[in-house]
């Protein structure tokens, strides 16, 4: 079954985002996609059935069963002072968090950023989702 993105241009289907993924993936020692959408974890291939090149790895904000979340956000911008609302992938706030809280080495391994994830998925009371990654997670 096909697996796509809802974006404002269109659809990307999985199959088509495979061979995206392939043409940077070909010229990059490794990439690092974070999906933040509903159903996400259904492009996470697990084993040695990925489509995905090896060095790519990603790590989806919800299961492939499952809605992703979205949060409200209110923020002051602290330059200016001014105020903005918009809407946030709960899943980014996480990744956002776990780059931001400092916990993390500067060389992180992919397994620790999941790691950092799921800690903050963890603190996050409301959250109903779980995150997904492949079973080869562990790349340098």
């Amino acid at each position: 079954m096909d697996e796509a993105l809802c974006t404002t241009n269109g659809t990307l289907l999985d199959d088509d985002l495979t061979v995206l993924m392939q043409g940077i993936a070909a010229s990059a020692a490794q990439l690092f996609w974070f999906c933040d959408a509903c159903y996400s974890g259904g492009f996470v291939d697990q084993g040695s059935g990925s489509s995905l090149p090896e060095n790519v790895v990603l790590i989806a904000s919800s299961l492939e069963t499952q809605k992703s979340e979205d949060a409200l956000r209110i923020e002051t911008d602290k330059e200016t002072g001014k105020m903005a609302m918009f809407y946030q992938g709960t899943g980014t706030r996480w990744l956002k968090a776990a780059v931001d809280g400092g916990g993390l080495p500067p060389r992180a391994t992919h397994q620790q950023l999941f790691d950092a994830l799921a800690a903050e998925r963890a603190k996050d009371k409301r959250a109903r989702s779980a995150i997904a990654a492949p079973e080869r997670l562990p790349l340098p």
